[in-house]
């Protein structure tokens, strides 16, 4: 049903996270035995750690700019000559229409 509405189904976001975990599991244990010293690994773990949530970061954006130029391509915003006046909220008996 998710998947209908433009959602994710379980099996994809189960595999989504499971790539991920994976991943960052190996690349953890990969810097950890990387024959270098310990300064050295711990910056290379900082790296790696920095390009992980900037990839976070830009996929939020990406999206959100996705979304926010979807949006607007729908013309959600009805045009001003459209728009009904204070006068129409006031005969609608809306208390507190200015």
């Amino acid at each position: 049903m998710k998947a209908e509405l433009g959602g994710h189904t379980g099996a994809w976001v189960f595999q989504v996270w499971a790539s991920f975990s994976i991943a960052a599991f190996a690349t953890g244990i990969g810097i950890a035995y990387l024959p270098i010293d310990a300064w050295m690994r711990a910056f290379v773990g900082l790296g790696a750690l920095f390009t992980v949530a900037s990839s976070f970061s830009l996929s939020k954006t990406v999206r959100d700019n996705h979304e926010i130029a979807r949006i607007e391509s729908q013309n959600r915003v009805a045009p001003v000559a459209a728009r009904p006046t204070a006068g129409a909220y006031r005969e609608n008996g809306y208390p507190n229409a200015a």
